[in-house]
Parts: structure tokens; sequence; C-alpha cells
């Protein structure tokens, strides 16, 4: 089944209740599943991406690609699990040290 970028935000605001309710342990198990997928599909998706763009495979701009989709949605993945397992714990996730520059 194929979604359009309108379908597929209806369908998200459309479950977004049942995702605030899910129990933790279950919203744990799901981005466990997307981590899974994203790690056999992120080839594909870059790929599309890059012949969609008409971007040459073997740039740079090719690598950012990895950087602006997969990578992100992994390091937000990532940070979710994070905070999930904090919470199931009873414990609020621990914030990151934030460094500054001088000027």
């Amino acid at each position: 089944m194929t979604f359009s970028l309108d379908q597929s935000l209806e369908l998200l605001q459309a479950r977004k209740k049942t995702w605030a309710t899910l129990p933790l342990s279950r919203k744990t198990d799901l981005l466990l599943e997307i981590r899974k997928r994203l790690g056999e599909n992120a080839s594909a998706w870059v790929e599309a991406s890059v012949r969609a763009k008409r971007i040459t495979p073997d740039t740079p701009w090719a690598g950012e690609e990895w950087v602006t989709g997969p990578l992100a949605l992994a390091f937000a993945v990532n940070g979710y699990l994070d905070t999930l397992t904090a919470l199931s714990k009873g414990k609020l996730p621990p914030l990151r040290k934030v460094f500054t520059r001088s000027n």
C-alpha cells in the first residue's frame, strides 16, 4: 500500500493518542523494530535519494544523504530508546553536556 505524504500525516495524527498511551515496553519494542528495519533499508533509502536528486553516487553530496537521512533517524531513535530506558527505571534521562564557544 502506498500513501501520499498527506495521507501519512493524517494517519499519524489519528494515531497519536494510541502512541501516547502505549506502555513504555511496547514503545521500546516498536523503536527497536524501526532501528532494525532502518539497518536493513538504509542503503536503499540513500540510493533512492541519490537517484531522485541526480547526485553522483561517489561524491560528498551522496554522503550527505546518509547524514541527513538514515543517520539522523538512527540518532533520533537511539535518543528515544535512551529516554524510554531511563523512564522505565523510574529515572529521568541524563542531559548531555552542552559545549559553548567563548566567542
